[in-house]
């Protein structure tokens, strides 16, 4: 049986994974990397948090990676077509169409996908969604990388989870933010709105003359 190949890892992911205990892919991949993981809370209660994550459409609202994206609601067994814009600063022409496998939807509760974004490389992205009192929600955004490409695309995916589980909060918070405002404003103007609320005190008063 051949010998598996070795891969270099950069100087800066080998002192991370001697801090950290990896998680270890199956055996016949040549390499062992830690999972990437991500977290963020949004003032936002968890249906509306889910609304988001649940339909590919408002992907690029929180993830600035992407600058299209499209597919029916999440439900296992779905495939969504990503469209990318590539990552800051890089030149990534093999992000510009990527299709995303649904393995997993428990609606308020978990997203799980499988992504490959080229070849030599695949990940398992999972969003789990807790809610916190006070209508706030926990997001929490992992990442398992395969492949022998997996060690040099692991710091840009540890970047892509960090802005995605925080764009998923900040998108999540304005969207409850708007709600609230627009719900505020329209209980104004109805009780400024002459014969709404005003004849009944004026009846009640009247009655008890």
């Amino acid at each position: 049986m051949p010998a598996m190949p070795s891969v270099s890892l950069p100087s800066s992911l080998r002192g991370l994974l001697a801090r950290r205990p990896p998680v270890c892919l199956p055996a016949t991949l040549p390499v062992c990397l830690p999972a990437i993981v991500a977290r963020a809370e949004a003032d936002a209660p968890v249906a509306l948090v889910w609304g988001l994550l649940s339909d590919p459409a408002r992907w690029p609202d929180f993830d600035p990676m992407l600058a299209a994206a499209e597919g029916p609601p999440a439900a296992p067994g779905t495939t969504w077509r990503l469209q990318g814009a590539g990552v800051p600063g890089r030149a990534v022409p093999w992000l510009r169409r990527i299709a995303v496998e649904i393995e997993r939807a428990e609606a308020e509760h978990e997203l799980v996908l499988r992504a490959r974004p080229f070849p030599g490389m695949h990940e398992v992205i999972a969003v789990r969604l807790l809610p916190l009192p006070r209508q706030r929600t926990d997001i929490e955004l992992s990442a398992h990388l395969h492949g022998p490409l997996a060690p040099s695309w692991w710091p840009v995916a540890r970047v892509a989870g960090e802005l995605v589980a925080g764009g998923l909060a900040r998108a999540a918070t304005a969207e409850a933010e708007t709600a609230t405002a627009e719900t505020a404003a329209a209980a104004g103007e109805t009780a400024g709105v002459p014969g709404t609320s005003e004849p009944d005190a004026d009846a009640d008063a009247a009655a008890h003359r």
